[in-house]
């Protein structure tokens, strides 16, 4: 597979279906293809303006496949990696440009990037705002796709009003990094923003935000569903809910694959239910996040098992519980340990029935509470070195924006400094 001279780039203001590539020279280059016959080799006119490893696009509603890399050039002989399906002759083709990108959803470079490629949605200040749900089918395990935003903020893709998501994988392996995923419906029940199910097997996640900003509540910001398999890391993301009834990281399951899941330094807001719910999974690892003005914060779903890592994470301002466990397995070689509970009205940590005794096989560790109304251990025993606030520990936790470094000369903050714990600084 020859490398791709560099991203496929989409832009919404300057982008052009008609006569782009999106990799490639600047400024497209169009090209006739005088003969060729279903083979990966054509005769062209000029074979000047562009280079091995850009994309050749052919828009013609005839062809089978569009897009095309090039592997060789010789002369007016071009080589490409794959068969162009269809006899053609005397076929425009363009290389390079800008894709056009008002629509991804409908864009055929979604199911035919070869795997490895980085796709470039740049940031103009205009939503990319589809008529369909975004359902890219590409990448595989050891060479996935990157879909990257560009430029100086998150390009926002929104789904429309109608009732669908707003991206749907049901296969493929991914890096999406630094973009917006916006849920619009504007009528009837709420939906799933981002949505795996089937066979997609791997996703990481950077600096993305998942937000809903639909008319009614419901669904979830992201739910991996239906789905045994996959496998999504997270990083600095943040989960808005704008307090609608909707959960923010929602695994429901699958057929017994336990696939573990990775949230680390994100953000769950203004989510009127849980947080993070995991169903179906083990070795899950939820790391340095902030979970605030939220229901529950983390629930374990009865059929989650062991191997848990959540560790150093803000749980503030909860209407209902910090952590839920619904299976005592769930405490089988697992650590949560240097979290902090603050303003939480029900309890900190709760199991469903007495798991004092599969507690001893996990570790609970300089975990801090303040300001917590119902137990700060319901059906479990106090953990080790528990450290218990008699002032709020934050800078301005309720700020806008709110600061969750730990105050340093005086409340709780002190407290926690004084026994080198180090959450926010």
């Amino acid at each position: 597979m020859t490398a791709l001279s560099g991203p496929i780039i989409f832009n919404n203001s300057t982008g052009d279906d008609n006569n782009s590539s999106g990799c490639g020279p600047s400024v497209a280059v169009t090209e006739t293809i005088t003969t060729v016959a279903a083979t990966n080799s054509a005769t062209v006119t000029s074979g000047t303006g562009y280079s091995v490893g850009d994309i050749m696009y052919i828009p013609s509603a005839t062809v089978g496949r569009k897009f095309n890399v090039i592997a060789n050039i010789n002369g007016t002989t071009i080589i490409f990696d794959n068969n162009w399906d269809d006899n053609l002759t005397s076929v425009s083709a363009y290389i390079g440009g800008k894709r056009a990108g008002s629509d991804l959803s409908t864009d055929a470079i979604f199911t035919e990037a070869p795997d490895g490629a980085v796709i470039e949605i740049e940031h103009t200040g205009t939503d990319y705002a589809n008529t369909t749900t975004f359902s890219p089918s590409l990448g595989s395990t050891p060479s996935p796709v990157t879909i990257k935003g560009t430029g100086s903020g998150q390009p926002r893709i929104t789904s429309p009003s109608a009732n669908v998501n707003c991206v749907r994988l049901g296969t493929g392996s991914y890096v999406f990094e630094n973009l917006a995923f916006v849920g619009k419906k504007t009528s009837g029940g709420g939906i799933d923003v981002f949505v795996i199910f089937s066979n997609a097997t791997r996703t990481k996640f950077i600096n993305c935000l998942f937000k809903s900003e639909q008319s009614q509540s419901g669904g979830s910001l992201f739910g991996d569903g239906q789905n045994s398999t996959h496998i999504g890391i997270f990083e600095n993301c943040v989960f808005d809910g704008n307090n609608l009834s909707t959960y923010g990281f929602y695994r429901s399951g699958g057929t017994s694959g336990y696939a573990p899941q990775n949230l680390i330094n994100c953000t769950f807001k203004n989510l009127t239910t849980t947080a993070i719910y995991l169903g179906d999974s083990r070795s899950c690892v939820v790391r340095g996040c902030i979970i605030q003005d939220c229901a529950d914060g983390i629930t374990f779903a009865v059929d989650s098992f062991n191997q848990n890592f959540i560790e150093d994470n803000i749980f503030y301002n909860l209407s209902g519980n910090g952590i839920t466990f619904n299976n005592d397995d769930q405490l089988f070689a697992s650590r949560y340990e240097h979290n902090i509970f603050s303003g939480i009205t029900g309890h900190a940590f709760t199991a469903n029935a007495d798991y004092t005794g599969e507690q001893k096989l996990s570790l609970f560790d300089r975990n801090a509470f303040h300001n917590v109304t119902g137990s700060t251990h319901s059906n479990l025993t106090a953990g080790t070195n528990d450290i218990t606030l008699t002032a709020d520990p934050f800078v301005d936790a309720a700020g806008s924006p709110p600061d969750f470094n730990l105050n340093a000369d005086a409340g709780g903050g002190a407290t926690l400094r004084s026994t080198n714990y180090t959450i926010g600084g």
